[in-house]
């Protein structure tokens, strides 16, 4: 997993994104489960949810990053929220937001497991 912040070209995007690679893979269930835990935490907060149900009707968006392609496990890669954008700013640095977010990502992490036994 890495967890990263996004940036934009013209500091007006915000939200939440979650990649894997191109095709189906065990990555795709992996991000549906966080996705599942981030998705009621992030709407609660009235959070853009930037996700990807056009190209394959799932929630991550696929793209062939080296950090994903490389493993030899499901992989995913997060985006937070944007942190050129104020608003999306201000909640990353509150710990009591920086908590729940790690607590949501841990249960998406355990439901996968979960799922595989």
């Amino acid at each position: 997993m890495s967890i990263h912040c996004n940036a934009s070209p013209n500091h007006n995007a915000s939200g939440f994104e979650i990649y894997t690679t191109t095709g189906v893979t065990k990555s795709d269930a992996l991000a549906t489960s966080i996705g599942n835990r981030i998705t009621p935490f992030y709407t609660n907060l009235n959070l853009r949810l930037r996700y990807d149900f056009f190209s394959d009707g799932d929630l991550d968006k696929e793209i062939d990053f080296y950090v994903l392609r490389k493993t030899k496990c499901p992989a995913v890669l997060l985006e937070c929220l944007f942190f050129d954008f104020y608003d999306d700013y201000k909640l990353l640095k509150d710990a009591a937001f920086q908590k729940e977010l790690a607590w949501r990502i841990y249960e998406g992490v355990t439901d996968f497991l979960e799922s595989e036994t």
